[in-house]
């Protein structure tokens, strides 16, 4: 559990999580197993499991709806100690919920991943991937073109057609809207010489900008009350610049196309949130968003904090699928369905 002071946040954040797990990661049922195909896998690719922090919803919401199906699962990271907390996580699990295997992706001289250095017999033992994920940390991808071109083409590679392409990740659009609203510029050190950089502050945090605002690239930081410092905290001199980055949501968009993978949805987490509420109540109340005897409203600081990020949702096209496109006739995606 985080210690923060944005709980209804990082509650409203959990129950994303599931909410995504349960809408777009569909059945399909073309492709539903029978006794002659018991060797059948629902697979998911976790580009950044982060100590295995969503192993339990992965269980509880995504593979236990596909109980027809072997599961496996691969968790990917670029640090170590990451994939050691989420290899422990995982093994001291008596219920051991699913296999799994995780694996550390080298960088290479600018810290940017080493997608290549993923051999095929590791990440695609079970065939290509259901689905592939990014929860946590997806804006340290973002940092140049090339550094995005090869983990969509990772990502579209190792995908199964038809298969989804989803996570969340901080929503550039509103922070460079809040950047105008109520930006100021501030100085500090980085590699011990002064450097200028924007602050966004609300109550529950502070935002800060690095260079100014491009389409791929731009460093920043997010630091919420009471909350342990990132990876590479700010505080009041960084001493380098932090490793995480604004991408422009558009830009991505196309690049992502020219890997087979068409956008299906992009939505705020404020307005995800409204969307689904209604129809998740058991799922919101599990992660404790409001407190027993209160009044169930996101409160406005908290909601601040919603309109930071947002979620997204790719699907990889079928060869014939893209020769429509190609032709200019219409074709409609998959699109996730409420339970109902």
């Amino acid at each position: 559990m985080i210690r923060t002071h944005a709980n209804q946040f990082r509650g409203i954040q959990s129950f994303i999580k599931s909410v995504l797990l349960i809408e777009d990661a569909p059945e399909n049922p073309e492709h539903k197993p029978d006794d002659s195909t018991p060797s059948q896998y629902y697979t998911i690719l976790d580009l950044c499991c982060s100590g295995g922090v969503d192993i339990t919803k992965l269980a509880k919401y995504s593979f236990f709806k596909h109980f027809h199906y072997k599961k496996y699962y691969v968790g990917l990271d670029t640090s170590s100690s990451s994939i050691d907390a989420a290899t422990k996580k995982w093994s001291i699990d008596r219920n051991k919920p699913f296999p799994a295997d995780f694996y550390c992706i080298d960088l290479d001289q600018d810290a940017n991943p080493k997608w290549t250095n993923l051999s095929p017999s590791k990440v695609q033992n079970k065939g290509k991937f259901s689905s592939v994920i990014c929860f946590n940390e997806f804006e340290k991808f973002f940092a140049n073109e090339n550094c995005i071109h090869s983990m969509l083409q990772f990502v579209s590679s190792n995908l199964k057609d038809g298969g989804f392409f989803f996570g969340m990740c901080i929503d550039s659009s509103q922070v460079f809207l809040q950047s105008i609203e109520k930006g100021v510029l501030e100085t500090t050190k980085i590699d011990d010489k002064d450097a200028k950089y924007m602050s966004i502050k609300g109550d529950l945090y502070e935002l800060q900008i690095f260079k100014n605002f491009g389409k791929i690239g731009t460093p920043y930081a997010l630091k919420v009350k009471g909350e342990e410092p990132p990876t590479n905290p700010l505080g009041s001199k960084p001493k380098q610049l932090p490793k995480q980055y604004l991408i422009h949501f558009p830009t991505f968009i196309r690049i992502a196309e020219q890997y087979q993978l068409l956008c299906i949805h992009i939505t705020n987490f404020a307005q995800f949130y409204e969307d689904y509420k209604e129809f998740y109540q058991t799922e919101l109340d599990a992660y404790q968003v409001f407190k027993p005897n209160m009044e169930r409203r996101v409160l406005p600081e908290q909601a601040e904090l919603l309109d930071y990020f947002t979620t997204f949702a790719f699907v990889k096209l079928s060869e014939s699928q893209r020769e429509l496109r190609k032709q200019g006739l219409l074709f409609e995606p998959p699109k996730p369905q409420h339970r109902t």
